[in-house]
């Protein structure tokens, strides 16, 4: 599914919001076995989030892949925003969002449906249906299909064999070009499979039976497209084995050449401060405002855990000696800070000075 999909789309000028069991999708769009690794192993290289996001969290600029949450769903609102924005701009881009087909139970989704059906925005919604969502089976967790879904939208709907690599192919170029001419939204449900259980936890229930397994893996669609390749006459044998170790030897030497160090915690808001930067073309318009405390829960070598009550009687004189008219779309950042103390310092902020906060964490 994910390889076909990501062939069908140009990384120049479409846009790509994945969830985090597409490494397939990311490698087929032009992300590197190293680039997936840096990020497993927190590396500084990282081109996602130099090592400080969760891994199989993407975000390439370089390939519009935009940042994916762990939340389930959030990313269909956030694609048909993109797409509204290319559309309104007269932009040739098309996005693609994916997911597994617990999603489509989400609120998050159907929003995203219905604003897609209504402006006619150029987005393709992708379901991966491996049947489970964890543990619990497609049928307790979906009335009906996710196909049939996208006719309460006005959204056309097709369900497809998610193992035939070519035919996810034909489909998602089939539903690029008609967005892309104006046709609207698409979506495309893939029916797959994952061999694995949810996790690799020993302790994950697997409620699945072996046979039915063994079925799926019958119909592993890398087997099937090597066996489609093959008959046609478009590789033998021998070139099939040669790519297989071909790939083989690029992931070890991607694995052997994670020698970057571990992002410091010192260093953890200048990707923040680099981002933040580019809202005002005044650097003074971010102030950072530091305890030098503890977060709550949690010790640093030498020192005590400090509680939010603490924390924020630290911040509340911090702000107070501010320097007096700060703008108001100043950024403030209080370093150290946790959830409670971050939003009664948001709230002091702006009783004070009248100020924008957003909170960042600067944890060793």
């Amino acid at each position: 599914t994910q390889v076909g999909a990501a062939s069908a789309l140009d990384p120049a000028i479409d846009w790509s919001l994945p969830y985090y069991r597409d490494i397939a999708f990311s490698l087929g769009l032009g992300v590197t076995p190293e680039e997936i690794f840096l990020g497993v192993f927190s590396k500084a290289a990282d081109p996602a989030s130099a090592g400080r996001q969760m891994p199989n969290h993407w975000s390439e600029p370089d390939l519009n892949i935009f940042t994916a949450s762990s939340v389930i769903a959030t990313q269909y609102p956030h694609a048909c925003g993109i797409a509204y924005q290319l559309k309104t701009q007269g932009r040739p881009g098309v996005v693609l969002a994916s997911s597994g087909e617990g999603a489509t139970s989400e609120g998050d989704w159907h929003e995203a449906m219905n604003f897609a059906g209504i402006h006619q925005l150029p987005v393709i919604f992708l379901i991966e249906n491996n049947l489970y969502a964890i543990s619990v089976p497609h049928d307790q967790e979906v009335a009906g299909t996710v196909a049939a879904r996208a006719a309460g939208y006005g959204i056309p709907g097709v369900a497809i064999d998610g193992n035939d690599v070519l035919g996810v192919y034909g489909t998602v170029a089939a539903a690029v070009e008609r967005a892309r001419s104006g046709g609207g939204p698409s979506l495309i449900e893939a029916k797959t499979y994952r061999h694995r259980r949810h996790t690799e936890r020993p302790d994950q229930p697997d409620s699945r039976s072996p046979d039915e397994i063994a079925r799926w893996q019958a119909n592993d669609p890398i087997d099937r497209l090597r066996a489609h390749m093959i008959s046609e006459g478009h590789l033998s044998e021998a070139d099939w084995q040669s790519l297989d170790k071909s790939i083989l030897a690029d992931i070890e030497a991607a694995v052997t050449g994670l020698h970057q160090s571990i992002p410091a915690g010192g260093t953890s808001l200048h990707h923040a401060l680099s981002v933040a930067g580019k809202l005002s073309p005044r650097p003074d318009n971010i102030l950072l405002i530091t305890d030098g405390l503890p977060t709550q829960g949690r010790s640093k070598p030498g020192g005590t855990t400090v509680s939010a009550e603490q924390r924020l009687k630290h911040f509340e004189a911090a702000v107070r000696t501010l320097p007096s008219g700060i703008p108001v779309n100043t950024i403030l950042l209080p370093m150290e800070g946790d959830a409670y103390a971050a939003a009664a310092y948001w709230k002091l902020a702006i009783d004070t000075r009248g100020s924008f906060l957003t909170p960042a964490r600067d944890w060793p």
